[in-house]
């Protein structure tokens, strides 16, 4: 059995050894950078087939909703140094670009950004790297220019409460950049309401200190609360859907359903932020929209809740029911392991007659879609496939030290014949062990004129056994252990020519996948 496997090894030679793990680590490198992505989104389709209004001769609309990509800059993480910042700049970028890229396959109608689409886009900075952040957010989420986008304004673009370091400007560059801070659009013969929620809880702060009710508040002029006071939910006959990017008050504990990964969203702020709408800034949206849907952001994981409201063109104690979805981040760097984002499919309602008004049937449908474990793959995949890369390449090395004795004996051979052809020459040469070195020596003759003949050196050995010293009844022993018996190799040269050989071997195999990083990046950055 021992033969067997000796002549076993003997066939995995180093070509065959390297080229196989090139092969493996090319396939692995562009499964997970490409077909991974790909293959995450087999089954997310737009949601059509929940359209109970949906007809061939009218096609739904298609609006795709990203919410919180939070693009880095140099402030998201103060504690790293420059160069970790930047890669972690660098892998998250990346990471949402292979998502933008398979997303926009989907081919949408209309995208709608949820808010925080710049990380540090409230700070205060100058004007030209505003805009060079600006640009690098641009650069990313590239679309044709037939496909509207619509932005809403999250605690990341504007702010949300008073801090220096937030800029006095933030809301003029959004306006400038994105576009209005509330705003509303018809697609698909649906009205879409876009809200500036961190202004709203501003005003709701004010408003609170106040002591007032919401019929009581005199709206700021040209807020959020004074432009939801001037829709009128009768006026939209097919329906609202409504976008916010701080989620609705809902009761602490509240169940976000099973495709939340942890916890749940409760009521809570800080600097620059709020977790949930108050519960009567809640209610005034709800009354005053009248949302068929609420699509929402800011929490970064996913969430479905249900709100119920009385309607406001009734008075009776029957309650409507209005669901609320927390859109995923689409970025890994979020504290979420599956990023993601959702689809709306949007249809003209159907009429009970032609004198009806009242539409029939479902006329909006969405989904959610889940992008691939960034994190999960290089913890998982590329971290233990490098373990096992190197690990293979040194035990190749170990148990085939064939190769090192074909080199340290050619070596050798060469060094005895170098020595032969000096030995009759008028000078002695000598060299040191590694003959990095030599040193002449005057010539000596003897007494009749020949070369003298030196006593032969007596061979040092180049394999050093282990030994320990000890005493036992009173005297001094020593006890040797041939390294040999441990399949250790103590040949200096040996070990030097080993490490050698390995770390060639380590490039050999490394420079393929880096190479395709490379190229893969320079796609995806291009």
């Amino acid at each position: 059995m021992a033969v067997m496997t000796y002549n076993a090894s003997k066939t995995v030679t180093r070509p065959v050894l390297v080229n196989g793990m090139r092969a493996c680590w090319v396939l692995v490198i562009l499964w997970c950078e490409l077909g991974t992505f790909s293959w995450s989104l087999r089954d997310c389709a737009w949601p059509d087939a929940l359209l109970s209004t949906r007809s061939a001769a009218v096609q739904p609309e298609h609006v795709l909703v990203i919410a919180d990509p939070q693009i880095l800059d140099h402030r998201s993480y103060p504690g790293r140094n420059f160069l970790l910042t930047r890669l972690s700049q660098f892998i998250v970028d990346w990471n949402i670009r292979k998502s933008w890229r398979v997303t926009t396959k989907l081919r949408p109608d209309a995208v709608v950004f949820l808010g925080d689409m710049m990380d540090g886009g409230r700070f205060d900075m100058p004007a030209s790297e505003y805009e060079a952040y600006f640009a690098r957010f641009k650069s990313t989420f590239k679309l044709p220019g037939t496909v509207p986008v619509y932005y809403l304004p999250g605690n990341h673009d504007i702010d949300l409460g008073e801090s220096e370091y937030f800029s006095k400007y933030a809301r003029d560059r959004f306006v400038t950049h994105f576009g209005p801070l509330n705003q509303q659009v018809s697609r698909g013969n649906h009205t879409l309401v876009l809200l500036d929620t961190p202004s709203l809880v501003n005003e709701d702060r004010n408003r609170a200190e106040l002591g007032m009710s919401y019929d009581q508040w005199t709206a700021t002029p040209g807020g959020t609360a004074q432009f939801v006071q001037y829709l009128r939910p009768d006026h939209h006959k097919n329906g609202i859907v409504m976008f916010t990017h701080i989620p609705l008050h809902r009761p602490d504990g509240s169940s976000c359903g099973p495709l939340r990964e942890s916890g749940t969203i409760r009521r809570g702020s800080g600097f620059g932020y709020q977790n949930t709408l108050s519960e009567s800034a809640t209610r005034f949206l709800l009354d005053h929209v009248q949302p068929m849907l609420t699509l929402s952001g800011d929490d970064h994981d996913y969430c479905e809740y249900t709100h119920t409201l009385v309607p406001s063109e009734s008075r009776s104690s029957e309650r409507a029911h209005v669901r609320e979805v927390t859109v995923k981040s689409f970025s890994m760097a979020m504290g979420v392991r599956r990023p993601g984002f959702q689809l709306l499919s949007l249809a003209a309602p159907k009429r009970n007659n032609a004198y009806s008004s009242a539409p029939k049937g479902e006329t909006v449908a969405d989904r959610p879609c889940l992008l691939p474990d960034q994190l999960g793959i290089y913890l998982s995949v590329y971290v233990p496939l490098l373990v096992l890369s190197l690990l293979v390449l040194l035990l190749f090395r170990l148990f085939r030290p064939d190769d090192h004795h074909r080199h340290h004996s050619s070596s050798t051979h060469r060094r005895s014949n170098s020595i032969s052809q000096h030995r009759n020459s008028d000078d002695v040469r000598l060299a040191d062990e590694d003959e990095s070195e030599a040193y002449l020596l005057p010539t000596v003759r003897g007494p009749n004129g020949s070369a003298p003949t030196f006593p032969a050196h007596p061979p040092r050995s180049h394999q050093r056994d282990l030994s320990f010293t000890f005493t036992l009844g009173g005297q001094h022993r020593r006890l040797r252990v041939p390294l040999v018996c441990l399949g250790m190799r103590r040949d200096m040269r040996g070990e030097r020519g080993m490490v050698r050989a390995f770390a060639q071997d380590v490039v050999d195999v490394a420079w393929p996948p880096l190479l395709l990083f490379m190229l893969l990046a320079v796609w995806m950055f291009r």
